[in-house]
Formats: C-alpha cells, structure tokens, sequence
C-alpha cells in the first residue's frame, strides 16, 4: 500500500518545530509549550453566524486577533469526516487509510473484527494498515526521552491505548465531566513541579453534541457557541492565574463540521442486501462485499463523490461508500421532516463539514489569516 503522507510541511511539521525548540539545558520557565484543544464538530463558520445574529465572541476573537485564523470556507479534513479518524490524522499527519482508524466504528477484514468502542483500546488498531510506524505526537514528543518533553492528553481518541499513552492520561472517556475541571487539570499538568509537560492535547464534545440534537443552524447552536467562548474565557483566565499564558501556544481546531440531510438514499434499492455485510452507521457504511459477489470499483462507481476519496484506500482492505447526499436543497420542502437528521461524515470535499483552526503565539503576538488549510497535509 503506498503510504499517504502529507505533500508538505503543514501543521505537525509546525507543531513538532515547536516542541523541539529547546535547549536541554533551559529551565522548565524557557520551555516552548504547546496546548492542541479540539471542540468536536465545530464547523468553520459557526463564529460568523453567531456574530451575524449580533452576539460577540469576544473569547474567540481574542485568539484571533493575536494568532492565525483560517477564514472561510475552514479547515478540509478528511474522508470519513468522523470524530475519531479526524483526530487521529490530526495527531500523526496521516490519511485514515494510512493510520488505520477510518470510522468511529468499521470492520476489519485482516483481523476479521470489528472496531468499537468497546475493542478500540487495542493498540492493533492504531498501528496502521502498513509496516510504516504510527506515531501520535505526544509519543513524538516524549521520544526526545528527556524531562523537558512530556506529554499530556486529556480524552483525546487514542491516548488510552497501552502502548500509545502519554505521561499523563486521563481514562476512562466521561462526557458528564466540565470543561472546567478538564482546564483545570491542564493547567496542573504545565504547572506541576515533577513530570511538567510541555505539550498538551485536550478534547470537548460540544459542539458536536448540540448539533446532532438540534441542527447546525438552531438557536440551540448560538447558544451553545456563546457558552464555548466562555470556556474559553474561563480557560484563559486560569492559565493567566497560572503565570503561563504569555508563554503558551495554543492550537483550537475541530475534527468536522455538520449539516442537515436532504435526502436518504437506500443502498438496497441498489444492490441485493444478501451480496454484503454492513458494518458502521450513517451516514457513511462499511461495506463487504461476500466472496466472488462484487468487485470494489463496481461499489465506488455507484456514486461520484466517492472516487475522490477511493482514492486513498486502493486496496480495499476497509471500504467505505456513501449514503446520503449533503448537498443544500435548492427547493426546500413546504412541509419539512418534523424529525430531520443531523449529521457529520460526509465527503470531506462538502464545505459543510470543514472546520475551525485558530491559533495564538502569545509571544510573538503574530497575527494573519490563512486560505483553506487541508486537514489531511498535517505531517
């Protein structure tokens, strides 16, 4: 399998520069420290239709105005555009065929299992399809095997894996804990006087969670963006108390985006249901074809936007074929579904499931705004 790595120096490239601008003969107080904070299924534009209502971000716009701002249409990731492929390619710089975690839940025909959420801490998983190694950045990072680069990661997808973990962990994953006792945690890890990391990885369900229970446009989702930029305030606020914010970078991104469906489309109106197993869910599928039933490319011509991202798995060790169609209506229906579906997942070529990339270097108080970063060129 060719291995797919990024076509240039992008944001590990950045990221591990970064890390290892150090002496190590430098106080812990000299250390270039990085915080990477994900707010899961943060679409690029959910900022502009907040403010366009007439509701300040000022949290947001504070990391803005001091750091690097990817403006519309946001950050392209990659196909699935799923929580937790997105956040492993954002973590090793590698497309999903590559590092191996290509849906939140997929089949696997080599090992003939299944990744779920109760098997996905089996380090198997996320060692890739290939004999190239996988590495997370928080191992990168504590490969230097000095006390200056420890790591700490907080419920970001992979870092409870033995064999993966960083120095500090949290585990297991638990939605119901704040974002304030997750900060403040943080702040303790960069703080600390034994084992004080220098780079930090930190994730949020929101606003991911509103978005599937009431829509990517709903008044839910304004107040829900407006509660996230106080968390941010709150986080800058703890890491100033702390004496380390003029010394942090922070990096604040998402995994996707999200939008409405438009249409359901029945992958039985097509091909017998008897010719395949399905694994996965919507609004993507996992498919295998039964033995001597259908070759692949007869599955990846059934529908176009797929053979962008065929592309990247041409051996068809884990395929995966879209279902529902993403696109805007241009003729909504007078009488809409009184239960729509919200989704993320999609081709990752559909704007509506880019995302947000901010970043801020307190130090050199830089400020610019970058065209479309492709999530995929991060290594």
């Amino acid at each position: 399998m060719a291995w797919k790595w990024l076509s240039f120096a992008g944001f590990m490239f950045l990221l591990i520069s970064i890390l290892h601008r150090i002496d190590v003969c430098i106080s812990h107080e000299e250390l270039s420290r990085v915080l990477l904070i994900s707010l899961d299924g943060f679409r690029w534009d959910y900022l502009d239709m907040v403010n366009n209502k007439g509701h300040p971000t000022p949290n947001f716009q504070l990391l803005i105005d001091n750091g690097v701002v990817v403006k519309g249409p946001g950050v392209q990731n990659v196909f699935v555009t799923k929580t937790f492929p997105n956040h492993y390619s954002l973590v090793t710089g590698l497309y999903e065929e590559s590092h191996g975690i290509v849906e939140n839940e997929f089949y696997d025909p080599v090992y003939n299992e299944t990744f779920t959420i109760a098997t996905m801490n089996d380090i198997k998983w996320w060692n890739g399809t290939g004999s190239e190694k996988v590495e997370p950045v928080w191992v990168t990072n504590e490969a230097v095997g000095d006390a200056h680069h420890v790591s700490g990661v907080y419920f970001w997808p992979g870092s409870e894996v033995k064999g993966m973990r960083p120095k500090h962990f949290i585990s297991p994953f638990a939605m119901i804990i704040p974002f304030s006792v997750r900060v403040n945690m943080m702040a303790q890890w960069f703080t600390q006087e034994n084992n004080r990391i220098n780079f930090g990885a930190m994730y949020y369900h929101e606003p991911d969670r509103t978005g599937h229970q009431h829509g990517p446009d709903s008044a839910e989702m304004v107040d829900m963006i407006l509660t996230l930029d106080k968390y941010i305030g709150d986080l800058i606020s703890v890491f100033k108390e702390k004496h380390i914010f003029g010394d942090l970078n922070i990096i604040l991104t998402s995994d996707h985006g999200m939008t409405e469906l438009k249409e359901d489309i029945y992958l039985d109106d097509y091909i017998d249901s008897s010719l395949y197993r399905w694994f996965g869910g919507t609004p993507v599928a996992n498919i295998l074809p039964k033995p001597g039933t259908m070759p692949f490319y007869y599955l990846l011509i059934m529908n176009d936007a797929i053979q962008t991202a065929g592309k990247h798995y041409p051996d068809g060790r884990v395929l995966i074929v879209v279902n529902t169609n993403p696109n805007p209506d241009p003729n909504p229906d007078p009488n809409p579904d009184p239960n729509p579906k919200f989704m993320a997942g999609h081709v990752h070529t559909q704007p509506c499931v880019w995302t947000l990339w901010l970043s801020i270097d307190v130090k050199t108080n830089f400020c610019s705004v970058v065209g479309l970063l492709l999530l995929v060129r991060l290594r």
